[in-house]
């Protein structure tokens, strides 16, 4: 148990200097906007994509890209320890990358 906790508390330092990165000329939502979206069920919901990601989700943000589309920016923990930076679909909930 002590042992995850040191994982978590190291991971979560290591996304301050790691942030999700908002894609070149596009700006991310607030999270007032995101709820709204998800309550219109424009977009799926963020629980939702767990299964697409395979690990525990360590920040989650929705950002537009330069052609105006929506897109989740998700730095994941994946189950071996590493740390993962995902691109999906917020309107289908499907992974676009994963690296």
């Amino acid at each position: 148990m002590l042992i995850l906790v040191l994982i978590l508390a190291a991971v979560l330092g290591m996304t301050s200097l790691f942030p999700a990165p908002a894609d070149a000329g596009g700006r991310c939502l607030r999270p007032t906007e995101m709820k709204r979206l998800i309550d219109s069920r424009k977009i799926v919901r963020p629980r939702s994509l767990r299964r697409q990601v395979k690990g525990e989700i360590i920040r989650l943000r929705l950002c537009h890209r330069r052609n105006g589309r929506l897109i989740y920016r998700v730095v994941v923990l994946r189950r071996n320890g590493r740390i993962a930076r995902c691109t999906i679909n917020p309107y289908s909930g499907s992974l676009i990358r994963c690296r």
